[in-house]
């Protein structure tokens, strides 16, 4: 499973992730966070879905915007699909096949 590496409020949260977690890559959207203050994430309603992948599609090292794990993480309770979470994190590492990593 890939280890990612949060940085959400400017603290480090390193966390195995499943490789089937839908991401966008970083490099495309971290302008959206960074332009909100770099707060440590982007909503739904910002990503175009053609750009979604899991997250195993990614390289390691690469840096991305992970959806949410937990259902709560969203800015509005009145829209919670469009206002998502998803978080920026690195891609720290991920184990391939048992015995061998990328």
């Amino acid at each position: 499973m890939p280890l990612v590496i949060f940085a959400v409020f400017k603290w480090h949260d390193p966390r195995w992730v499943s490789p089937e977690t839908r991401a966008v890559s970083g490099h495309v959207y971290k302008v959206i966070d960074d332009d909100a203050g770099a707060w440590g994430g982007i909503t739904y309603d910002a990503i175009q879905h053609c750009d979604i992948r899991p997250l195993r599609d990614f390289a390691c090292g690469s840096e991305v915007f992970l959806e949410a794990d937990h259902p709560g993480e969203v800015l509005d309770d009145d829209d919670p699909e469009a206002s998502r979470i998803w978080w920026r994190a690195l891609l720290v590492t991920c184990i391939i096949s048992p015995g061998g990593s990328s």
